[in-house]
């Protein structure tokens, strides 16, 4: 198998398709280059493919194939031209035989996907694990396939522990919290968080879903975190991409790495270093 096709196996065997919410996603291989890149053995992971990662992927010359956590393809295009950065982007992969496959819900709803390593950023010993949305057909393996879970701690923790937690665990010197009533008051640790739901990148749909003493995700709008912490949940906001970088090269590079030592294929998988979030605090 060449580069394309075999990452393309190994990720639809172990992030089956039929988990991802193709409803509204765009998943799957995406750009498959008619001439692909001669001599390039390498896989590029990133969460998405700007203009800067394209850049650095088409600067080496190994680079055949990029991974793109979020689909860069999301909407139907009438046109591709030059005009358009997005455009231009996938012009320019395809002019220089990389492609492209984009995984996404079919990694966030998959057991021991992306929600299931976030929750071992709360870095403390978990009771129970529950998923928000359900999916699949519940068979042995898929019992938690779906998006979200509901983490109960086996003892809870303080809010102010599980913050230090999860920056230490995606390396952020900042997160955004928002508090709930009970957690505004000067022994704010002496109420501790017992549940917690987690949903990577936009959580809001997901995680008022059900109800827990905190919601951890990307990103919610304001009205959203107002709802959360009128009704008792307290909030904590990581940024969307942040929720998912990690995932790449805590999990997704060393499977790849693996599989492809398994098929004796030599074949590399490297992480973008061009590739962040587009917010930052100044």
């Amino acid at each position: 198998m060449n580069l394309v096709q075999a990452t393309k196996t190994i990720f639809e065997k172990r992030f089956p398709m039929s988990l991802a919410s193709r409803s509204w996603d765009n998943v799957g291989l995406l750009i498959e280059a008619p001439t692909p890149r001669a001599q390039a053995p390498k896989v590029l992971l990133t969460i998405d493919l700007t203009t800067a990662v394209c850049r650095e992927a088409l600067a080496d010359p190994q680079v055949g194939m990029i991974v793109a956590y979020h689909p860069p393809i999301f909407r139907p295009l009438k046109q591709l031209t030059l005009a358009d950065p997005k455009q231009s982007i996938l012009l320019q992969c395809v002019a220089k035989g990389v492609s492209v496959y984009s995984p996404h819900t079919a990694v966030d709803n998959n057991p021991d996907g992306n929600a299931d390593w976030l929750a071992t950023c709360l870095q403390t010993p978990i009771a129970a694990c529950e998923t928000i949305l359900p999916c699949g057909d519940g068979a042995p393996g898929m019992e938690l396939a779906g998006t979200g879970r509901l983490i109960t701690l086996a003892e809870p923790q303080p809010l102010s522990t599980l913050i230090h937690c999860i920056k230490q665990a995606l390396d952020l010197k900042y997160v955004r919290v928002g508090k709930s009533e009970k957690h505004w008051s000067k022994h704010a640790d002496a109420d501790p968080i017992r549940t917690v739901a987690i949903c990577a990148g936009s959580g809001a749909s997901v995680l008022t879903q059900t109800r827990a003493d905190l919601y951890f995700t990307g990103e919610m709008s304001h009205h959203e975190v107002l709802a959360a912490t009128e009704s008792g949940t307290s909030v904590i906001l990581c940024e969307h991409s942040n929720t998912e970088r990690k995932y790449l090269s805590q999990v997704m590079q060393p499977f790849l790495r693996s599989e492809f030592q398994n098929l004796q294929m030599a074949y590399d998988v490297v992480c973008s270093q061009s590739d962040r979030d587009p917010l930052e605090c100044a």
